[in-house]
């Protein structure tokens, strides 16, 4: 195919000549030399036809910022190239992918792009790029926008959910995926539109290491159809894979070729991936990470003062040495200070775990493993008391600290030291002592104080958000300290700090649990716990004086792990005291309730519930409308009556039918003295009761009583619709419609796509409520609400982070419509 356009190109060429020498004597030199130019820029085409991206001379700088992002950035990508762009936080990478969608606009230079090329970015924060509150639907949201055939849009569907290992949750709502299975559901919507050119901004740091080797390997035979990869990452396997190399810092490109030779300039790969420093911490188990000396020579940006580490290794123990620290708190590991006791806990009818028992002892460093979903949040949260387990008890002296997974979520200051501050103030901390406080934990974190404590949050990348709240957690001081994928995002240099930290908080006489899908960090720590089917495996053991009695390896029953917990907690001297879940559980509890009821995807059974959508529609729409529309008493019974038999044949409860009616009464009454004091009485009409404005006679309390009886029917009718309908019934229903009105040019996709987004913003926003809870929960926040007019009180602080987040979800929605080809 390639040769014959070259040998047409060829020919013209030929022509071109011949024309030139016949029109010359002619003085027809002008046309032929506009014929040689457009020859000329085909030869040009053909030679760049493998150029599928060209970047010239990009900068681009933040509002109020002094420093550009990303600085006079050149380079060019060709059809099939998988190429990783690597580089320390905060180095410009995300601002450069959204400059090559097109998300942002750069303020000098060129992003050009082959002709009929599509390009997609998966978002660094994937609940930003959901759409849709059901998986199916969102994944399939970009190839409708393509408008395909109904066909080929459900078979992308199920293509794109198996690559990512998520054609099981098809049908579940997504705000009740976990935060890596998230991120399958944003790269399945992005791999449904097919793009020539797929950008990963750390689109897989959360996934477990089985589910990164599968979609490494479709993006291997992505690169094999022609496709072209781009794949921010900080992780050193990934880059191997990778065929091309481009390292930035500081907003400059410093490095671009191949990633051979990438590896094989030292001096440039240990400063961008900090694999040296990597290797270092984690390669001494036998020294456990009181040798510091390691990880001194981290650049600032990115490190934790090695000093520091030092001081937190005997902030509660004085020692002459941070070996000797470690040694002195190894001998004290048989007193434990956390401890599950027959702990259970459910999702409504989906169990995650059932009589589960293990204790942590003090001074410990424990790594929780387990594929994406596996309920590793979920076990988090219960020891830190956000959650309520369902049956048994957890056992612990003080309340734990619980670091988030979810750092956009755990960050809600504007400002990043007042941030780590909110914790300490909550516990009575001030002044000096405040002050000093923040710098030495964001010192610790990695973030350092004079740098960052007056940066605002919302202009950190996600690297430096991470740091932050790891910060505002270890300002806590708790004795347990909980981190929940504490590494995701960061590059090498960073998490091999924050891996010396932990080491460091634990030699320093703190417990610490941290979750991970890294083997060299799970590696590192004392002991290995996995979750895996709702159950506790004890991998293994390498404490020094380890409590354990039986260490269980890989691939044993469960009943022999159960003998390894066992001796583990009969070895151990239990906390006394019961820890129970925060006051804010029971909040917390109502808004999953409530956003699982508005994310509603279960089909209940019935004869309603089998109809087709748009027969649903009509049904309710019919019934609904007459029941509102009536007036005589005699035919509001009987549509009252006719709005039951609705509901009985969807099988809603009784009980809840009953109790949702009954709720409603005060406030008709209500209304109903509002109707006798402004509706007028008919001439001549008896009174009952006349008080100046106020008058009861027998049209009003007719009116009163029709009114009463039309609302219940009409409130019947929602619940009944509701509970029958589920979110994608409910716009398929109205598609079908509305289809009439495409005829008069009126824009039904859109009034279809705003239903849709109304159905994912509610069950968001109370996902982010409870994502600020939370946060202000873990840090001491919302703890003093005593009586109804105290809770009120302590909501008011949720309402600007809550309004904040709200905009700022709306504007990555807007992004997110944008990289499904809505337009």
């Amino acid at each position: 195919m390639r040769l014959s356009v070259k040998c047409r190109i060829e020919c013209v060429f030929g022509k071109i000549r011949t024309d030139v020498c016949a029109i010359g004597k002619r003085a027809k030199k002008c046309r032929a030399r506009q014929m040689c130019e457009l020859a000329f820029s085909a030869v040009s085409d053909m030679m760049n036809a493998m150029r599928v991206l060209s970047v010239d001379h990009v900068s681009y700088t933040y509002p109020q910022q002094s420093m550009p992002a990303v600085s006079d950035v050149e380079f060019s990508l060709e059809c099939g190239s998988y190429t990783a762009v690597v580089g320390l936080n905060g180095s410009g990478k995300s601002t450069l992918a959204r400059i090559l969608c097109g998300l942002l606009d750069a303020e000098s230079g060129e992003v050009s792009y082959a002709s009929g090329v599509r390009s997609a970015l998966v978002f660094q924060s994937p609940k930003d790029q959901i759409i849709c509150s059901v998986v199916f639907r969102d994944t399939a949201f970009g190839p409708q926008n393509l408008a395909l055939s109904p066909d080929e849009i459900e078979l992308r569907t199920i293509e794109s959910l198996t690559v990512v290992g998520l054609l099981h949750k098809a049908s579940s709502p997504s705000v009740t995926l976990s935060l890596g299975q998230t991120q399958k559901e944003a790269l399945a919507g992005i791999i449904a539109i097919d793009p020539d050119v797929i950008i990963l901004d750390e689109a897989l740091s959360m996934l477990d290491p089985d589910s990164r080797n599968d979609i490494f390997a479709f993006l291997s035979y992505w690169v094999r159809k022609g496709r072209t990869v781009v794949h921010i990452t900080h992780d050193t396997d990934a880059i191997r894979k990778a065929q091309d190399v481009i390292a930035m810092e500081k907003g400059k490109v410093v490095y671009s070729g191949t990633t051979d030779d990438f590896f094989t300039d030292t001096e440039l790969c240990e400063r961008i991936t900090g694999e040296k420093i990597v290797h270092s911490v984690f390669k001494k188990n036998n020294k456990k990470a009181t040798d510091f000396s390691a990880v001194s020579n981290v650049p600032d940006t990115a490190a934790v003062n090695a000093s520091s580490l030092k001081e937190a290794a005997r902030r509660t123990v004085a020692c002459d040495s941070a070996a000797e620290a470690y040694a002195a708190h190894a001998v004290k590991k048989s007193e434990a200070s956390l401890a599950f006791c027959n702990v259970g806990f459910s999702y409504g009818e989906n169990v995650i775990f059932n009589n589960i028992n293990f204790s942590l002892a003090k001074g410990s460093l424990t790594a929780l493993t387990g594929v994406s979903g596996s309920g590793k949040s979920t076990l988090l949260e219960m020891a830190a008391g956000l959650l309520a387990p369902s049956c048994g008890e957890i056992r612990c002296d003080s309340r734990p600290a619980l670091c988030r997974q979810n750092s956009d979520a755990a960050l809600f200051e504007r400002f990043a030291a007042d941030d780590v501050a909110f914790g300490p103030k909550n516990r009575g901390v001030r002044g000096k002592a405040l002050v000093s406080l923040v710098k030495r934990s964001m010192d610790e974190a990695g973030i350092p104080y004079a740098e960052y404590a007056e940066r605002q949050t919302a202009e950190l990348s996600g690297g430096e958000k991470r740091r932050l709240a790891v910060a505002g957690i270890i300002a806590l001081d708790a004795p347990v300290l909980l981190f929940d994928e504490p590494t995701a995002g960061l590059d090498g240099p960073s998490r091999a700090k924050t891996m010396a930290l932990l080491r460091a908080l634990a030699v320093a006489g703190h417990t610490v649990l941290f979750s991970t899908h890294r083997p060299d960090e799970a590696d590192f720590a004392d002991e290995e716990i996995s979750v895996r089917d709702g159950e506790l495996f004890f991998v293994r053991s390498n404490a020094p004086s380890s409590s354990v009695g039986k260490i269980i390896k890989k691939g044993k029953s469960s009943a022999d792990d159960a003998t390894g917990f066992d001796a583990q907690m009969k070895r151990h001297t239990l906390p006394d005291t019961v820890q129970p879940p925060l006051e804010g559980a029971k909040l917390l509890n109502s808004i999953r309730s409530a956003s699982a009821n508005t994310g509603n995807v279960k089909k209940h059974g019935g004869i309603i519930a089998k109809l087709p959508p748009v027969v649903k529609f009509i049904v309710f729409i019919a019934l609904f409308a007459a029941t509102l529309a009536v007036r005589p008493l005699s035919l509001c019974a009987c549509m009252f009556l006719l709005s039951l038999i609705y509901a009985f044949s969807a099988k809603y409860p009784k009980r809840r039918l009953f109790l949702s009616l009954v709720k409603t009464i005060p406030l008709l009454l209500f209304f109903c003295i509002f109707q006798m004091i402004f509706y007028p009485p008919l001439e001549g009409e008896r009174m009952f009761l006349s008080y100046r404005y106020f008058t009861v006679t027998p049209s009003k309390l007719l009116l009163c009583l029709t009114t009463l009886i039309r609302t219940e029917g009409a409130i019947a009718c929602i619940l009944s619709f509701s509970y029958t309908t589920p979110e994608y019934d409910i716009v398929d229903g109205l598609s079908v419609l509305l289809k009439p009105l495409a005829v008069f040019h009126i824009p039904v996709r859109y009034l279809i796509i705003i239903t849709e987004i109304v159905f994912r913003f509610m069950p968001l926003l109370l996902d982010e409520a409870s994502e600020i809870i939370k946060t202000q929960l873990i840090r001491g926040g919302l703890r003093d609400a005593k009586g109804f007019f105290g809770r009120v009180r302590s909501l008011i602080p949720l309402f600007v982070p809550l309004v904040l987040q709200t905009i700022r979800r709306s504007e990555a929605l807007a992004d997110a419509l944008t990289e499904r080809c809505f337009s």
